[in-house]
């Protein structure tokens, strides 16, 4: 069989629609979040920067974020893909670290041994909604992140003031397939800060009235401390909350200080927006027009960039 046919015949039922040769598509889905995703990432300053995605699937995003300029990307998740990653870096001409096939929990020391343990940005987009524990899943992506470097989540999430984690009992919020939990944006907001991570921009998908779910998508600058939306807040800083983060979820508060310079933003995308200090998640969800993506965003083809 033609090498070409091989090729066609070993790419059905993918996550992402990916053009491994001229004309030649994988059997993948059309997924709005990645071009969410994809639209915050235009607005990093990508050159020379260290990135990990998180939740790679059949890596998509390290592929753009190498033609963007990164010097080094990891893509890690959970399921060993390694086939058709191999298939994607033959198709696309770049080379990226793969790590396929551990738990979450065990990539902190993984990345360890690569000498990569404090990176410029990491990408966790899609994957919180599918954790039976967020906040502690969260807070191992949160771990990655330097201080002055960017973390970019993606989930859904409910438009909703309150505190709290909708469970997807039954599969009747969310779906039935492997999804858990869907937090408030107001929640969301505050795992966020707690862990140290201020949102700077963002893009939604989706109707913003109240107990809705929507697509969110946010970067957030990395701080080396909690930065809780009210400063009188002084239960995110209690040394044993921290010291929570630190034992559970590799957090290392002393060691995300940098004093490599902050990653640059560029100017805003389209159909993102700035989310100015002070402002909550559930108030600027209630303020941003929804984001309207570019279908084209949904696949990786062979001319694509960020």
């Amino acid at each position: 069989m033609p090498r070409r046919a091989q090729l066609v015949e070993s790419a059905v039922n993918w996550y992402y629609t990916v053009e491994l040769s001229p004309g030649k598509h994988t059997s993948g889905h059309s997924h709005a979040n990645v071009a969410a995703t994809r639209a915050l990432l235009r607005g990093v300053d990508l050159s020379s920067a260290e990135c990990l995605d998180i939740g790679t699937q059949e890596g998509m995003l390290p592929v753009l974020m190498k033609r963007a300029g990164a010097r080094y990307v990891a893509a890690y998740d959970r399921l060993d893909l390694a086939e058709r990653i191999a298939m994607v870096k033959r198709a696309y001409g770049v080379d990226f670290d793969y790590i396929g096939g551990k738990g979450l929990a065990e990539l902190p020391a993984e990345m360890q041994t690569r000498s990569h343990r404090e990176l410029d940005v990491v990408v966790f987009s899609g994957v919180l909604y599918h954790m039976i524990n967020p906040l502690g899943g969260l807070a191992l992506a949160r771990a990655l992140c330097r201080a002055g470097g960017v973390l970019l989540l993606e989930t859904a999430a409910m438009q909703g003031r309150e505190m709290a984690l909708h469970f997807n009992a039954g599969g009747k919020l969310y779906g039935m397939f492997g999804n858990f939990f869907v937090p408030t944006t107001a929640c969301l907001d505050y795992f966020l800060r707690m862990l140290g991570l201020r949102p700077v921009r963002g893009c939604h998908i989706g109707d913003a009235n109240d107990g809705s779910i929507v697509r969110v998508a946010v970067l957030c600058r990395g701080h080396s401390a909690p930065c809780p939306l009210d400063a009188a807040d002084s239960w995110p800083r209690h040394p044993n909350v921290m010291a929570n983060f630190r034992d559970e979820a590799s957090v290392q508060w002393d060691r995300l200080a940098s004093s490599r310079p902050d990653v640059g933003l560029r100017p805003l995308a389209a159909g993102t927006s700035a989310i100015e200090d002070g402002m909550g998640l559930y108030d600027w969800v209630r303020s941003a027009a929804p984001y309207v993506f570019d279908p084209r965003d949904t696949a990786l083809t062979l001319d694509s960039a960020l």
